[in-house]
């Protein structure tokens, strides 16, 4: 059965599906009132179609929680226009049990089914847990999901590809090595794969064979070539024409220079090199700099109207950047493009000439034939793209929103949902192939009754606000992982309940909490108080059903003072009992439990 949480995806009538309730219309305050009936001496002409008002008008949009809670690896991943919204991972043998945990986001909200992670398993490395890496294709005819671990120290990373069929994801067979299918791949003409292979000089490949021109730059090879010298790829460009642009770092070119030591070999210097169908690679000559052997490009980017920018950094001994480096080329010749900032984490060009740049913790722009300007945000630690420019922008702990206009407008932070005062530290920025913005977040939550902190993880999206999720760590078979929450206990609450312990999966149906009842023992304030297992959103949880307030605060702050480890809330809740257990607070002493009828 599936869970479903609502979520703002869409407005107007989502938002009456999800809250259940009905607007009523207001009366149009621009309508004048009847004239009296003795001022009718002529026709009244009928008043002009109207549309008429909408029974729910639509949520202003914000930036609200969707889901947030104890879980790791809180994400969002993108099958074509569908979003999943996914945390956990599969874990290996000897590992503490996991759950991979997928959930579909629908213009119902948020779908949170079991069946969307079924398949994925550990293959043959049972010793090797495995995270997602990506989602891609379409949703459900074409999708693909790839897991992966990092290896370790005398093992490489190990990937696993899935392709849904059916109800399920299934195993991909590892691809059978195709000859000269190596090294750096680019989209090529009629559908085909340039293949770049990094050796002593650069080698290219086309697959499938025949289906483009190979390109060839070995007419830039050197006689003497140093020994232990290799090519170092930094970018390439491959253009509607034909013609492939590939900067690097090229072994020998300068005799001047042989490059520096580099793991166990040898690089060459900076360049630029061209080559079009039926003639030989050349060098281009683009502009110099006083240490050309610090010079290392890292990007080629077209831009409209046939416009090429290379980008790189002119580096320190450690390759850190020292001064970056942009040139420009119309078609006849480069330019060097000078830049305020000193090291860019990306560019983009966009359709108009408009070259952008986020650089230095912060947006730079330069119009075609004007000046750099600067947005007016600093500390960007992440930006969000659409049609080559800038849409949003975040700190640590603030967004920025890019409307049509070109200004830069404040979007507030929402509080964590199931907080007492911990502010959100803003991670990422993602944005769906459909426009929606998402930001991963994470907080510390830390509380006077808890002996240590809990790290917490949050999914915030820019839309109608609608109620947040509680995501929740689990293990495999757990019915649920994401559930609804309920509030903290304030004094208007007639129903308080402690959660004490969060059980796992794995622990007996007869377990009685030794640790806790030696918590509780001796402090007979909490005489009265019910003691039992309940089951919220799929998940078993220990508690205390309270007399008063007071009397929850007492066994939540008792238990999370004392049990290493714990961290106990206060809810509202009138709970779905599965198991009362009679615990004597006087001595912690517990009679067989008994099984009770579920309410």
């Amino acid at each position: 059965m599936n869970t479903r949480f609502c979520l703002a995806i869409a407005v107007s009538p989502l938002l009456a599906a999800c809250s259940g309730a009905l607007g009523g219309s207001e009366p149009d305050p621009s309508r004048s009132p009847p004239p009296p009936a003795a001022a009718r001496s002529q026709p009244i002409p009928p008043l002009p179609a109207e549309a008429p008002p909408p029974e729910h008008p639509p949520a202003a949009a914000s930036l609200t929680v969707a889901v947030e809670g104890r879980c790791s690896g809180l994400d969002v991943g993108f099958i074509g226009a569908t979003t999943f919204v996914r945390h956990g991972h599969v874990a290996a043998v000897g590992e503490t049990p996991a759950a991979l945990v997928l959930a579909r986001v629908t213009d119902r909200g948020i779908e949170d089914d079991p069946t969307l992670a079924r398949g994925v398993r550990l293959g043959e490395e049972t010793w090797r847990s495995m995270h997602v890496l990506s989602m891609s294709g379409t949703w459900p005819d074409d999708a693909h999901l790839t897991m992966f671990n990092e290896g370790g120290e005398r093992v490489g990373t190990l990937l696993m590809e899935y392709a849904w069929k059916g109800d399920r994801w299934r195993l991909v067979p590892p691809r059978p090595p195709q000859e000269d299918a190596y090294g750096i791949q680019t989209p090529w003409q009629n559908g085909s794969t340039l293949w770049l292979h990094e050796s002593t000089y650069p080698e290219f490949a086309v697959l499938p064979r025949g289906a483009a021109p190979r390109p060839d730059f070995g007419a830039l090879r050197v006689r003497n070539e140093p020994s232990g010298c290799f090519f170092e790829h930094g970018a390439t460009l491959a253009r509607p024409g034909g013609e492939v642009l590939l900067a690097g770092r090229y072994c020998g070119i300068f005799p001047s220079h042989q490059g520096s030591l580099m793991t166990g070999g040898m690089v060459g210097e900076a360049a630029l090199a061209r080559w079009v169908p039926g003639r030989p690679a050349v060098l281009e000559p683009i502009p110099p700099v006083a240490r050309r052997a610090a010079l290392r490009l890292t990007g080629l980017r077209e831009a409209a109207p046939s416009t090429v920018y290379l980008f790189g950094s002119i580096v320190n001994a450690d390759e850190s950047a020292a001064e970056t480096y942009i040139a420009r080329s119309d078609g006849a010749g480069w330019t060097r493009v000078p830049a305020p900032f000193k090291h860019a984490r990306s560019y983009s060009p966009d359709a108009d000439g408009t070259l952008w740049a986020w650089a230095d913790g912060a947006i730079f722009r330069l119009p075609a034939g004007g000046e750099w300007e600067k947005a007016p945000i600093e500390n960007v630690t992440d930006v969000a793209w659409k049609d080559e420019r800038p849409v949003w922008a975040m700190t640590k702990d603030s967004l920025h929103r890019r409307d049509a206009s070109g200004a830069w407008t404040d979007v507030a932070v929402p509080k964590p949902a199931f907080s007492e005062g911990a502010a959100l530290r803003l991670d990422a920025l993602r944005l769906s192939p459909n426009g929606d913005l998402w930001v991963r977040a994470s907080y510390a939550e830390k509380r006077a009754q808890w002996t240590k902190p809990e790290e917490r993880e949050a999914l915030l999206r820019f839309g109608a606000p609608l109620p947040a999720s509680r995501c929740e760590a689990g293990a495999p078979g757990d019915r649920s992982l994401l559930a609804g929450w309920p509030e903290q206990a304030t004094e208007s609450c007639t129903t308080p309940f402690a959660v004490l312990v969060r059980v796992s999966k794995s622990a007996p149906a007869t377990y009685d909490y030794p640790q806790t009842r030696a918590a509780l023992k001796g402090h007979t304030e909490l005489e009265g108080a019910e003691f039992v297992d309940i089951d919220l959103g799929g998940r078993r949880y220990f508690g205390a059903k309270a007399t008063s307030l007071a009397q929850g605060r007492a066994a939540v702050e008792l238990v999370g003072k004392k049990v290493d480890g714990s961290r106990p809330e206060l809810v509202c809740l009138a709970p779905h009992v599965t198991r009362t257990l009679p615990i004597d607070v006087a001595t912690g002493a517990i009679a067989a439990a008994k099984p009770t009828a579920q309410r």
